[in-house]
């Protein structure tokens, strides 16, 4: 019995040093995964804000060209929304540790239908400019932390008479705890104005993401993520699950994500983007 006990009262020490060797020497893979995999937090979002994505951490140069949607079904409100948008991306790696990137909404679409009327449109969406910076980053993927801003251009055309411009902060974060089990985590702090002639609205607050991925093949990644919108001021926003399906093919990598709404005041039943990229580093 008491060698019995011994062994137990070390267990847990023998466990914390083999998820110490673990952290600090990963396991070689056998087959790297594809440099075109996508990375980090999802490219959707159940919202028609333009910023409080999170980025991903590591700096990558690619094109990308991805069509999202979103819907809102308020039965008992008689009231429904789907929207859309061609996004154009691009990032540009300068060095290992600085990234520019922008996006466009080159189309953006949405259909509205309330109890007696509906209405459809197609604009100019929005333009958003960014620079990451890698602060911290170890070797062999174990950690990379990331700060960034970017910035909301008044492009948009969706709403008459008012411009929609703004700026985030944010840190992302993402690392390896095998050699093929990732994670990633981030936060920002999207500050957005709405300026017209009746008035100015400034709108704050905090998201949050957090997930994992499974990257079992080299051609393939699962992307498992939680993320949270919290406005200043206001009662939780939005607590959604959402899903990832990564692909590469050489230098060609295709994203098809979803985002599931579970918790919050938001409106908004799912959202889902298809995203082609081209990796040219």
């Amino acid at each position: 019995m008491r060698w019995i006990a011994r062994r137990a009262a070390t267990a847990p020490a023998f466990l914390a040093a083999l998820a110490l060797a673990s952290w600090s020497a990963l396991p070689a893979r056998g087959a790297e995964p594809n440099p075109a995999l996508a990375e980090g937090p999802l490219s959707v979002a159940a919202s028609v804000d333009a910023l409080g994505l999170v980025r991903r951490a590591v700096p990558r140069t690619e094109v990308a060209l991805g069509l999202a949607a979103g819907l809102v079904l308020d039965e008992p409100g008689f009231y429904g929304m789907a929207q859309g948008a061609l996004r154009v991306e691009g990032s540009w790696a300068i060095t290992p540790r600085w990234e520019v990137s922008g996006s466009l909404e080159a189309l953006q679409f949405r259909y509205v239908q309330n109890a007696t009327l509906s209405e459809t449109s197609y604009a100019l969406g929005a333009f958003t400019a960014g620079v990451t910076w890698v602060a911290l980053s170890r070797p062999e993927g174990r950690l990379d932390l990331a700060p960034y801003v970017r910035l909301l251009f008044p492009t948009s055309l969706e709403y008459r008479n008012t411009r929609v411009a703004g700026g985030e902060a944010g840190v992302s974060a993402s690392g390896l705890a095998t050699s093929f089990l990732g994670w990633y985590a981030g936060v920002s702090l999207p500050v957005t104005g709405a300026f017209s002639d009746a008035g100015d609205q400034i709108r704050s607050g905090l998201s949050a993401v957090a997930g994992g991925s499974w990257t079992p093949l080299r051609w393939f990644r699962l992307s498992l993520q939680l993320t949270g919108s919290f406005p200043l001021g206001d009662p939780m926003q939005q607590l959604a699950a959402g899903l990832g399906l990564r692909f590469a093919a050489g230098r060609a990598g295709i994203e098809l994500d979803g985002v599931l709404p579970f918790a919050g005041t938001s409106r908004f039943d799912a959202a889902v983007m298809l995203r082609g990229a081209w990796r040219l580093d």
